[in-house]
């Protein structure tokens, strides 16, 4: 068994390397490959059955010294469907064979060894909770999950049955104890839950809009590779973090998990972080090397800046695509943020165009859109980066000269999402650099003419008519509220002379395509709401064209190809009760008013 390990280490690893190394990060490899792995998976179990081991611990052995990434993640791609579908359930019949229920039922003794499996690891769990002043009620579903078993203790347990370590009995008591702890967390925990209920964490800035300037903005930035990184740090440079209006960060690095392994949270106090060396091993090294250098870069971004204006913390998520974004979630919720910045799935190309980098991820974006507890911004670079460290009073554009100003459009329709983009851009204009224009469409009388202001409601016995003046009395209360919101900031910005804001009247959708494409390259950031309860006439012939759902009308607008501007886009939506569903409209007789009821 040495010698088999060393002639893996010296003679098998080396070939695999070598084969690795002459494919290209991204390309698959052939069929021819995969299935030369597949035979050294055989020959080895062979050749450690030979050798007087069992088998498993020959392929064991090859799949630790296969190195992790693309290979690997092809290895898992072909042979998961036909190991989790076919032989895992298999193998799992073969095991219950040989176990012989009636053993437990005659020996009241075994039951008592199965609670005592479990309340051990409970009761320890307990009682290092109690010196670590961890709450009983969080102790003991924390016991329970660890009393979980895996699948290779069953594995271990089938191997003594066939080498004759273990007999019939102790067999059959060993298996039920693991099944048992193992299929009864997930009840047992769902009754807890039930009952203990989940307690969600309350807090009143869950908002830009909703946090003054003064406060510390507490901000979750998401990286899925190294170039989004000096988009981002761009972006919080012209975010105006400063001692007056302070900002934590915490910049969240997304690496897919590949396989079984177990999903990961890191936070990095420092690149050599015991526990970032220790759960590097369950990914590719690629990953490891991406996060070193995003550390690396975003440490120098908060040395130049100071420990006074911001405080960053780097993680780096280890998770499954499809539950990816409740990890961002969590996080988000636990720091208390009001916004959580996402980088879009595609990144300009060299010809200029929008390419994919990972599909996956446009999911995991709009997963986060559904269900975050606070903002989110959706930020399309094209061109918002720096290629070397910028100072708080001058950014650098791609070609690495000096930009004297930052020109950033905020084109504001109307809706949430509209103001808490311009409360973002109100907070960016504070910025010695950044020159601020906000447009704002109007509807004109075209458009004025559809909804004219209700007077007086009669229900009747049409359903349509109900919610036809649900949205008129909707629309007629956003209108306000933005009339009000705008009234604030032009009072407060009217001696700003880097702020400057503009009105234009639209009678069809087609018009606002138009005065977008008249302002050309003359900004260097877009920024919009995403629009998502915004009842405004002008972008409904708009929506049924967009293709990224994520975007809303108008910042799907702003990325096409036909747009022929290359300014990058932020596009904004606003944390929103989710509890809020449905609305209906009653006449107050008193006031005699429309009045908007939400549950």
């Amino acid at each position: 068994m040495v010698l088999y390990l060393v002639f893996c280490c010296t003679a098998i690893k080396p070939a695999i390397l070598k084969i690795t190394a002459n494919v290209p990060e991204g390309e698959k490899y052939s069929n021819f490959v995969v299935h030369m792995i597949l035979f050294l998976v055989l020959a080895c179990g062979l050749l450690t059955d030979y050798l007087g081991c069992h088998f498993i611990f020959g392929a064991y052995v090859l799949g630790r010294i296969i190195p992790p990434g693309n290979l690997a993640k092809t290895l898992i791609e072909k042979m998961e469907d036909c190991v989790d579908g076919v032989l895992m359930p298999l193998y799992f019949v073969v095991l219950g064979i040989g176990v012989d229920i009636s053993v437990i039922l005659v020996n009241s003794k075994y039951v008592l060894v199965v609670i005592l499996a479990v309340a051990t690891k409970v009761l320890c769990t307990l009682l290092i909770g109690f010196f670590c002043n961890v709450p009983l009620v969080d102790g003991f579903p924390l016991g329970i999950l660890l009393s979980s078993k895996g699948f290779f203790p069953l594995v271990l347990l089938n191997i003594g049955r066939q080498r004759k370590i273990l007999s019939g009995d102790s067999y059959t008591l060993l298996f039920i104890t693991i099944f048992l702890s193992t299929i009864l967390v997930e009840p047992i925990m769902k009754i807890i839950c039930k009952r203990i209920g989940k307690i969600p964490q309350l807090y009143d800035q869950r908002s830009l809009q909703g946090a003054n300037f003064s406060e510390k903005l507490k901000l979750i930035t998401c990286i899925h590779s190294t170039r989004n990184v000096r988009s981002i740090i761009n972006l919080l440079e012209i975010s105006n973090i400063t001692v007056q209006h302070p900002a934590s960060v915490h910049v969240t690095h997304l690496i897919e998990l590949l396989g079984h392994a177990p999903a990961m949270l890191i936070e990095h106090e420092s690149q050599g972080s015991f526990f970032w060396n220790l759960g590097s091993k369950l990914f590719c090294d690629r990953g490891r090397a991406e996060s070193d250098q995003i550390i690396k870069e975003f440490i120098e971004y908060t040395d130049q800046h100071g420990n006074s204006t911001s405080s960053l913390k780097v993680f780096t998520v280890v998770s499954p695509i499809n539950t990816m974004h409740e990890d961002i979630c969590s996080l988000a919720e636990d720091k208390h943020a009001s916004l959580i910045i996402l980088p879009f799935h595609k990144q300009q190309g060299v010809d200029g165009k929008l390419e994919d980098t990972n599909i996956e991820f446009g999911g995991v974006n709009q997963n986060v859109l559904d269900v975050a507890p606070c903002s989110v911004a959706s930020l399309v670079d094209r061109g918002l980066r720096v290629d070397s460290m910028s100072s708080s009073s001058e950014l650098y554009s791609d070609d690495g000269q000096g930009c004297e100003q930052v020109q950033i459009a905020m084109i504001y329709i109307g809706g949430c999402d509209d103001r808490e983009a311009l409360t973002y851009a109100w907070r960016m204009a504070g910025h010695s650099s950044v020159n601020l224009t906000v447009i704002r469409f109007l509807e004109g009388e075209q458009l004025s003419d559809i909804d004219q202001p209700i007077d007086y409601l009669d229900f009747g016995d049409s359903d349509v008519e109900v919610e036809n003046l649900t949205i008129s009395a909707q629309k007629l209360r956003e209108i306000q509220v933005d009339n009000e919101f705008l009234m604030d900031f032009q009072e407060q910005t009217s001696y700003d002379r880097s702020i400057c804001y503009l009105e234009k009247f639209i009678n069809c959708p087609g018009e606002i395509i138009s005065s977008l494409r008249e302002m050309g390259h003359d900004f260097d950031l877009y920024m919009v709401g995403k629009g998502q309860s915004r009842l405004s006439f002008p972008t409904i012939g708009l929506v049924k064209w967009s293709e990224f759902r994520e975007l809303g009308p108008i910042g799907d607008i702003l990325i096409t190809s036909e747009f022929t501007s290359t300014a990058s886009v932020l596009v904004m939506q606003q944390y929103s009760n989710k509890l809020s569903k449905r609305s209906f409209v009653v006449k107050s007789s008193e006031e005699e008013k429309v009045t908007i009821i939400s549950s």
